[in-house]
């Protein structure tokens, strides 16, 4: 058995590479001087999902192409992992042979088609449902010609094991959390509003494709280390005034925080600023997340694809055109003119276009129409 000192030093490896991706391989390679073999994989099963990666391994027997055999075949194969699911003890710590006995091992096609290349022939783990249905455990191997795994290596295993448990159930969660923020970024980028996140520093935390858009091309308005900032030092004490105490009320230091204001713009009508603080409670947004920030270009006219509307309406091409031309701010006349057909024609469309939505004159289509989820003008990006 390994000294307290050596088994401090991979429990302090294990618990950094929790947190730290890069940091099992680490991890593997102590674990492996600690159990004198040379081979060793955190392997992953999500059964619910059919997803089953090796993580991380230690010795030439992981490289790209195993992995990616693993992965997509030979899971399948694999009695250890399905000899875990079936007889794990409580620690969850057992050698191969206790699973899976040799005869029955040298019969398989795990052991005829996928071990041999990487020189494999016996095993000892140490695995734990980390979630309902998933398993994530470690491994350690040795080939035909190597001592044969004995109790020294459950020893060790059992010592770490339900540290393992926590460091590993540490990581899932992670993985959990990363997934519900990526999936959270790719929603609030999808959204029509030009939206930023607050810390409680005042710092921004997330800009939207459609807020970014729209700072890349504004000269009034700036990100600058992780602060927006207005052009004119009034407009600035302002605007840092309305952060301030929209992410005040968010950690409920003040009361009815956030505002709004209108960014003075040269040449261009002003951009209007948003500020609303988000409440403690919230669970939608990232959790450093205090306050959002609205902008809207009153510049901007939305585009709606005219075969958006044909699909929503059953509107016929000439139909879409004519109500897209409209939302861009073009009366009847000039719709006529741009799409070189008589006024008369353009109003006999635009009767069928308000029966076809629902709607009875040229403002409630504007309304109906630039609320269509998805709206982009042409600086945005596409439908």
């Amino acid at each position: 058995m390994p000294s307290d000192d050596t088994i401090h030093r991979l429990l302090g490896s294990l618990f950094s590479a929790s947190t730290e991706p890069e940091g099992w391989t680490q991890f593997l390679g102590q674990l492996c001087v600690t159990c004198g073999v040379n081979k060793a994989a955190i392997i992953a099963h999500d059964i619910p999902r059919d997803e089953h990666i090796v993580v991380a391994g230690q010795g030439d027997a992981f490289d790209e192409e195993g992995n990616r055999l693993y992965k997509s075949y030979y899971w399948q194969f694999d009695g250890w992992t399905s000899g875990f699911l079936r007889r794990a003890k409580l620690d969850g710590v057992l050698l191969g042979e206790e699973i899976w006995p040799a005869e029955e091992l040298h019969k398989s096609i795990f052991y005829n088609e996928f071990l041999p290349s990487r020189n494999i022939c016996q095993m000892a783990g140490a695995y734990c449902e980390t979630a309902p249905r998933i398993l994530d455990g470690i491994s350690l191997y040795r080939g035909p010609r190597e001592d044969a795994m004995g109790r020294e290596h459950v020893s060790v295993l059992r010592a770490i094991a339900p540290h393992l448990q926590i460091a590993l159930r540490t990581r899932r969660k992670l993985l959990e959390l990363e997934s519900r923020v990526g999936a959270l970024e790719t929603a609030l980028n999808s959204i029509r509003n030009a939206l930023l996140l607050v810390n409680r520093a005042g710092k921004i935390v997330f800009v939207n494709e459609r807020a970014r858009a729209i700072l890349s091309q504004s000269d009034s308005l700036s990100l600058r280390n992780g602060n927006l900032m207005a052009r004119g030092s009034s407009e600035q004490a302002i605007l840092r005034a309305l952060i301030e105490k929209a992410t005040l009320t968010s950690t409920g230091r003040e009361t009815y925080g956030g505002g709004a204001m209108a960014l003075t713009r040269t040449g261009k009508q002003p951009l209007h600023i948003l500020i609303s603080p988000i409440s403690p409670g919230n669970r939608v947004f990232p959790g450093d997340a205090a306050a959002t920030i609205f902008l809207d270009d009153p510049e901007t006219q939305p585009l709606v694809p005219t075969d958006v509307l044909r699909k929503l309406y059953g509107l016929s091409p000439a139909e879409a055109r004519l109500a897209v031309l409209v939302l861009q701010g073009h009366s009847i006349t000039e719709a006529a003119e741009i799409g070189q057909v008589s006024r008369e024609t353009a109003k006999s469309q635009m009767s069928a276009v308000f029966a076809k939505t629902g709607t009875r004159r040229q403002g409630d289509l504007i309304r109906l129409l630039s609320n269509i989820p998805g709206n982009y003008d042409a600086g945005y990006g596409s439908f």
